[in-house]
């Protein structure tokens, strides 16, 4: 008889942390599940960078920062190669490393797009200052650009 109290006292025990455990891993799952919900994977904390922008809290002025400075160069690059005027998308990425690529250039009137990208990648790699890539919720992440790039110069 003491043997089978024995028995269920210890059934009963391992019963109830069995479901207390299921308990905590519901209310885990539940927690990840609203926290999931509440983040929008579409768009960063902060904004990749060059180390050459202030660093702010501002998203507004970090993109234009970036938006600029990229600008500028890009500038840079369609003087040296004597191109008047110009209209292109560029799709650039940044790494969660830093690295930017140009992944695409959408362009009309070139007459190779493969070699203005690869132009562009060699040119840019050589230029750029150093970029801090974008963060979400302080994890360095990738992001992707599609920049609409329209230079004039009138001499």
């Amino acid at each position: 008889m003491n043997t089978k109290l024995y028995f269920l006292l210890i059934a009963a025990l391992i019963f109830s942390a069995c479901s207390k455990e299921q308990l905590k891993k519901k209310d885990v799952e539940q927690l990840i599940e609203q926290e999931m919900k509440g983040i929008s994977f579409h768009e960063v904390d902060i904004y990749p960078n060059f180390t050459t922008c202030t660093t702010s809290e501002n998203k507004t002025l970090t993109k234009s920062c970036f938006i600029e400075t990229l600008h500028e160069k890009l500038v840079v690059f369609w003087e040296e190669n004597e191109i008047n005027q110009h209209y292109c998308e560029l799709t650039i990425e940044v790494s969660n490393q830093g690295n930017l690529t140009v992944l695409a250039v959408k362009d009309a009137n070139a007459a190779s797009v493969e070699n203005l990208k690869l132009q562009l990648n060699d040119f840019l790699a050589k230029k750029l200052p150093e970029i801090n890539p974008a963060q979400k919720q302080g994890v360095p992440v990738h992001c992707k650009f599609v920049l609409p790039i329209k230079i004039t110069n009138e001499t």
